[in-house]
């Protein structure tokens, strides 16, 4: 597990996180705290309460191959997205865009890709975001913070670029390179991961 963390010499401390960017060399461990009261959403309107976002599906895998690295042929990453999408009921075509788990390391970045690109083959992939390019990895706490990002996306109408994207990166056609206003209207997909476990939710905006 401590080859995940970055210890480029060649780059400076706030470089080092650049999820996809082809000199990504591991992930850059960051420190925070976030938490969420879910609840039913009559009970939310009852009490007068403000929905910040729906959670639409739910999907878990996991992979005993190894402990920390992806499973070679990404199937766990396939499964619980495939199961999240299941589980909410959405077609593909009409998700707005994914927060990946975008750690930073080799082996997350490229798996993950291929993931996406197995679950939506045949159909368009939506934009895809890695914010850890802004906040590094939280650890336990990556998930519940880019949910946070998640609802702040939906609130403003944006998504975030990811940073520190060079020449010569690694960038497909659906990589968000610069921060742009965009509606999010409909449902997203959220990664999240650690170490072998993999989660989805599918989350809707308000």
């Amino acid at each position: 597990a401590i080859g995940a963390v970055c210890t480029d010499p060649a780059l400076e401390g706030t470089e080092r996180s650049r999820p996809f960017d082809r000199r990504r060399s591991g992930f850059m461990p960051a420190e925070g705290s976030v938490l969420f009261v879910i609840e039913r959403e009559a009970a939310v309107l009852a009490r007068g309460g403000q929905v910040y976002a729906r959670i639409k599906g739910y999907g878990a895998s996991l992979s005993a191959e190894h402990i920390v690295a992806p499973h070679t042929q990404n199937t766990e990453m396939r499964l619980c997205m495939q199961r999240a999408l299941a589980d909410a009921g959405i077609p593909l075509e009409e998700f707005s865009a994914i927060n990946t788990h975008g750690t930073s390391t080799k082996l997350n970045d490229h798996h993950e890709s291929r993931a996406i690109g197995e679950v939506f083959e045949g159909f368009k992939i939506p934009p895809v975001a890695a914010t850890k390019s802004q906040h590094g990895h939280l650890i336990a706490s990556a998930g519940a913070m880019e949910v946070l990002g998640v609802i702040g996306s939906f609130r403003d109408d944006f998504l975030p670029a990811i940073d520190r994207l060079t020449a010569g990166a690694y960038r497909p056609d659906h990589i968000v390179v610069e921060t742009s206003g965009l509606a999010l209207p409909k449902p997203l997909i959220k990664a999240f991961d650690w170490p072998a476990i993999r989660s989805r939710i599918t989350v809707d905006g308000v």
